[in-house]
Parts: structure tokens; sequence; C-alpha cells
């Protein structure tokens, strides 16, 4: 064997040395950075476990969240639209309630209206009649002032009023 080692130019001492220097070193290094190396990947890779884990949750959560929000949107929407079929359906209530109290008004007025026309025109008839029969008397005067006596003009007035209304009445 030392043939082999000084064929090839090495020598058992510095060997031993190299070989116990190089233990020595890896321990040391186990000891002092291996160690404390692995640990630290320990934890990383626990914190990066925790971390997917978390995600997975708050993924969950925000597929729950969105969910609830749809929901409530799509009901918030049927709301809204009810309150406007109602706001629609008393809009046209109040509007048909309208025309009703206007046609109303309009019919009133025009009621009045006839019986003021009415109460004018039968005004102008007992106007007339007076005026008619204030020409008849003093017609009649005129012409038989000196014929007839009062009680003669009374009778004739009183028939002649009595036509006169007969005629109006039919």
């Amino acid at each position: 064997m030392e043939q082999i080692f000084s064929n090839f130019g090495v020598k058992p001492i510095l060997l031993t040395a190299q070989i116990v220097n190089f233990l020595i070193l890896f321990l040391i290094l186990k000891k002092l950075l291996y160690k404390p190396l692995l640990k630290l990947l320990d934890e990383r890779k626990i914190k990066i476990e925790q971390n997917l884990q978390n995600e997975e949750k708050i993924k969950q959560q925000l597929k729950k969240v969105e969910h609830e929000s749809s929901l409530k949107i799509a009901d918030a929407k049927l709301k809204a639209q009810k309150i406007i079929e109602t706001a629609s359906h008393e809009a046209n209530e109040i509007i048909a309630k309208a025309h009703q109290q206007a046609q109303y008004d309009v019919d009133l007025i025009i009621k009045k209206g006839k019986e003021n026309l009415l109460q004018e025109q039968e005004k102008v008839k007992q106007i007339m009649h007076k005026d008619y029969a204030n020409l008849v008397i003093l017609g009649i005067e005129t012409i038989t002032s000196e014929v007839l006596n009062l009680n003669d003009h009374k009778k004739i007035i009183e028939t002649r009023l009595k036509e006169l209304n007969n005629q109006n009445l039919s």
C-alpha cells in the first residue's frame, strides 16, 4: 500500500491529518451550521404549510362571502323590484283618484251651472209674465177704459193669465 501511495505522491501522515481535519471540520459544521440550517429549513417548511392551509381557508371564506353577497344582491334586487312595482301601482291609483275627483268636480260645476241657468230662466219668465201682464193690462185699459168697470178688468186679466200659464206649462 505504501507503494501505491508513493506512486501517486500521497504521504500517509498528511492524508491522515487531512482526514482528521475533514472529520473535525465536518463535526464542527454539523454541530454549528448543519443542525441550525436544518432547523431553519424545517421551521420554514412548517410556515409554508401553515400559509398554504391559511390560503385554503381564506379561499373558502372568500367563496362563502362571495356567495352570500350574491344572494344579498339578488335579494336586494327583488326587494327593489317589489318597491318599484308597489310605487307604480300606488301612483296609478293616485292618478285614477285624481281623474275621478276631477270628473266629479267638472260634473258638479256643470250641474251648478245648469241649476243657475234654470233659476235665471225662471226669473226671466216671471219678469216677462209681469211685464206682459202689465202690457196687457195697459192695453186693455186703453181699449176698454170707457166700456168696462174694475171687476170686468180683473176677470179678463185673470182669464188671460191662466191661458198664458197653461201655454207656458205645455
